[in-house]
């Protein structure tokens, strides 16, 4: 039987070649670490326009329980998650962030916040350490705050 060699890929299983008449496959081990982070999906382009720096405000109506020295990765997808539980397996990494203070929204705000109308009662969160990501890797979009597991690497670069 001849040698096999993996075929390159960056999925965990590559096709290696034919034996016996059955497909012969490779389970490829990752040595990726996963860590787990708290995610906020934020609808199309706000997400971008977040990584970009043109958005340093995000306008909520509740505050997040969060740490100002804790990040908090930027999922951006394509619709509006309305209900509860409701979710979106097509968002896209965009930005790992730092919430540095909350605070009430004011008409002084729609530049930064990218705003097209103001009301009040929302609550401005001040967007500090802005680090842009890329990844073709499509991940959960959820409503509020939720934890994500993702390659470790992804945030170091």
């Amino acid at each position: 039987m001849d040698e096999l060699e993996p075929v390159s890929g960056d999925s965990d299983v590559d096709h290696v070649g034919e034996g016996f008449g059955e497909l012969v496959v490779a389970i490829i081990c990752s040595t990726r670490q996963i860590e787990i982070m708290k995610a906020l999906s934020i609808v199309r382009p706000s997400g971008s326009r977040i990584a970009s720096g043109e958005k340093t405000l995000e306008v909520r109506r509740w505050k997040p329980d969060l740490d100002p020295n804790e990040d908090l990765l930027i999922v951006e997808n394509g619709r509006l998650l309305r209900d509860e539980g409701d979710e979106d397996d097509a968002g896209r990494v965009v930005a790992v962030v730092r919430v540095a203070a909350v605070r009430p929204f004011t008409p002084n705000d729609m530049a930064a916040a990218c705003g097209s109308y103001f009301e009040e009662g929302w609550l401005a969160w001040e967007l500090v350490d802005i680090r842009p990501l890329f990844s073709a890797i499509n991940v959960k979009a959820a409503r509020g705050i939720y934890e994500l597991d993702i390659p470790s690497d992804l945030t170091k670069r």
